[in-house]
């Protein structure tokens, strides 16, 4: 496990070092701002602050990295560390589910995943976010494996510390709790509390914040209303945002808000009994897709021009890893006979699969699975000396059938890819706009109009007009943002 640690931190303290000079992309800028008013605005006081669409934790810690040791190269290093600190939280995960063997596989799978070290080098919330989601995960397995109450507590702590980073690990928890709770163990109940008291001594206090600043109840943000609204509507998007900020008043944050999840749940029960079937169809070829945020960069130019061979290495080097996954995913699922610890991890899967159904997906939103995924895989080739196929038929029409779906709605994106220019097989202006074949009314989710890696550019105000499934550049920032983080993200 040490060594793929020290692997693992290797390559992305490399990679940020020597990544080629690239600009900021989609919300990376909105980030970097939010991070600066949180520091020179409110001066790290929270009470001050109008910090509501967003979740804290990752500008409150960008802002303090800064702040303290430095400009945005101390803020990559730090990202590295926490790339690397989810090598051990996988892997000791593995050994819990899996065994010793599947275990440091998983851990080295993590180490050298290309998607994940590239993150590294970029302003998202995804590093801070996966190495506390995962860490929470690993305390919650040892918790409920040495009857360990204090180890229940640190898994609510970092579930919390997570929440406060993306939101969707809060709505996680009470599914973690129930299972940590119902153990034929002895003082089951007790972990369970502790988990839950965890939670809320993390996520409490900024909750209480909310409603002292804004006299309403909001867990962590209002951004899942409005991604909400976007993922359910007949409108367009500029329909959306025109509806979402005619919303005036002095608490315009939490009026919007509420205006959204009305419109969402009024769309979404006006589609009943069919709305659930056509978000699966719509939305898990979105969520598998073989794209991601290394292509999408291509594409938008943020490394400038590259040639067609540059732009085949990255696709290769990117997704034949995720498409192997899938493919040794399927078989070690197919094989599992799932115990108790194995089935928290596969109903974590789901439940984010499932969110990202009724809302709406895209590549960068699996990020947080990828990790369950290569714990699966690495059982699978870790008892590969075992048969091939699962010997029960069932078992193995299931992984046929599994194959065959994740093939569905992972490669049609290669398709996509091979008629951008930027790979050079069709004519246009190499990292142009790929094209976007027809949408339907309940794919017309996304902020601005476009999916991440669409050519949307709008002039946009940073404390509202980005969304986490959009990909803007943001016209007018200030000129202190331009010089410190222009030339490299």
């Amino acid at each position: 496990m040490a060594v793929a640690f020290a692997v693992g931190l290797s390559l992305r303290l490399g990679f940020v070092l020597l990544e080629p000079p690239t600009r900021l992309v989609g919300d990376e800028r909105v980030w970097i701002e939010l991070a600066r008013d949180w520091r020179v605005g409110s001066a790290f006081d929270p009470l001050r602050s109008n910090l509501l669409f967003y979740p804290p934790l990752f500008p409150c810690l960008v802002a303090t990295i800064e702040a303290f040791l430095g400009g945005p190269t101390a803020v990559k290093l730090a990202q590295a560390l926490a790339g690397a600190l989810l090598v051990p939280a996988v892997g000791l995960a593995g050994v819990r589910l899996f065994g010793p063997r599947a275990g440091v596989l998983a851990a080295f799978f993590v180490a050298l995943y290309p998607e994940l070290v590239w993150y590294s080098a970029h302003f998202w919330s995804e590093p801070l976010f996966l190495v506390l989601l995962w860490w929470s995960i690993e305390r919650l397995l040892f918790a409920d494996a040495e009857t360990n109450t204090s180890g229940a507590l640190a898994a609510g702590l970092l579930c919390g510390l997570a929440s406060l980073t993306r939101e969707t690990a809060l709505y996680f928890a009470p599914l973690a709790a129930v299972w940590l709770t119902w153990a034929r163990s002895p003082r089951a109940a007790r972990r369970g509390t502790a988990f839950v008291l965890g939670v809320v001594l993390t996520v409490g206090p900024w909750t209480a914040r909310n409603w002292l600043v804004f006299r309403a109840f909001v867990p962590v943000s209002v951004m899942g209303g409005r991604a909400l609204w976007e993922g359910n509507t007949d409108l367009s998007p500029g329909e959306v945002y025109a509806r979402y900020d005619a919303v005036g008043g002095p608490n315009a944050l939490v009026d919007r808000h509420r205006l959204a999840m009305r419109e969402a749940v009024r769309n979404i029960i006006a589609r009943q009994p069919t709305w659930f079937f056509e978000k699966i169809v719509e939305q898990m070829p979105r969520f598998f897709a073989a794209d991601n945020l290394v292509i999408v960069h291509l594409k938008r130019q943020a490394y400038g021009p590259v040639t067609p061979t540059v732009a085949w290495s990255v696709a290769a080097l990117t997704l034949v890893p995720y498409i192997l996954t899938l493919g040794l995913f399927s078989w070690g699922l197919a094989r599992l006979r799932p115990t108790r610890a194995q089935a928290l991890l596969l109903t974590f899967i789901a439940y984010y699969l499932l969110v990202h159904v009724v809302v709406h997906a895209f590549s960068r939103y699996r990020l947080p699975c990828v990790p369950g995924l290569l714990l699966v895989a690495a059982s699978a080739w870790a008892g590969r000396r075992e048969p091939w196929l699962p010997p029960a038929l069932a078992r193995q029409v299931f992984a046929g059938v599994l194959v065959v779906l994740l093939a569905g709605c992972s490669l049609p994106a290669l398709r996509d890819h091979v008629r951008d220019p930027l790979f050079g097989l069709v004519e246009g202006a190499r990292g142009g706009t790929p094209k976007r074949g027809r949408r339907s009314r309940l794919a017309r989710s996304h902020s601005g109009g476009a999916t991440e890696g669409t050519g949307v550019t709008r002039r946009c105000s940073p404390s509202l007009r980005f969304s986490s499934s959009t990909v803007f550049r943001c016209e007018g920032s200030s000129a202190r943002s331009r010089s410190s983080y222009g030339s490299r993200s």
